[in-house]
């Protein structure tokens, strides 16, 4: 069994004990919450509205995504949601943006009414049930329990597939540039080099 394999085992069988959110029961600044979460797994499974199955297996694509830290998951999420729809204002770098645009009009997605302009949806569509049980908890549990009160987009999951497959491999390219641009961040902050 690999490495991969193995974190993959372990967060299906636990997602909740990477999640920065509070999904009650379960609360991560309590000391005492993962070790109760681990002595009282079916439980806490059950609490948190999991059933129980073996693991599937994961794309490479998606075991990427569920090993990636929670800010560059926020990326990949950001760039799909630049996919289908096309802002002038957003945190994304410019770069960023035009590739975001380039991908849409080469693939043309769906724009649907989906009543938001969240991109879980799209995450949500993309994976299988019994994924979205678990990798919901790596999101805010107000923003996952509004997003479920609406139906589950019927997006073709090819096209879902490419763009979700682009964007993680977008943020893999950009490691080495920045790649949110904040306003707010001033020249003073900047790491300054000196050859």
């Amino acid at each position: 069994m690999t490495h991969d394999n193995l974190t993959w085992a372990k967060w299906w069988a636990c997602p909740w004990l990477d999640s920065p959110h509070d999904w009650p029961p379960f609360t991560p600044s309590l000391p005492y919450s993962k070790t109760l979460c681990q002595s009282q797994h079916a439980a806490m499974a059950t609490a948190l509205g999991i059933d129980p199955c073996l693991p599937v297996e994961p794309s490479p694509a998606l075991l990427q995504l569920v090993l990636e830290p929670a800010q560059r998951r926020d990326l990949i999420l950001a760039l799909v949601g630049g996919v289908y729809q096309i802002k002038t204002h957003t945190p994304l770098s410019q770069d960023l943006q035009l590739w975001c645009v380039r991908l849409s009009k080469a693939l043309m997605p769906n724009t649907l009414k989906i009543g938001t302009e969240d991109p879980l949806h799209y995450l949500r569509a993309w994976v299988e049930p019994s994924v979205w049980q678990r990798l919901r908890l790596s999101f805010d549990r107000h923003r996952v329990l509004a997003l479920e009160q609406t139906p589950r987009l019927s997006e073709t999951h090819d096209k879902l597939e490419t763009i979700w497959k682009a964007a993680i491999w977008r943020t893999g390219a950009s490691n080495n540039e920045p790649v949110f641009s904040f306003a707010e961040e001033s020249q003073d902050d900047a790491v300054q080099t000196h050859d």
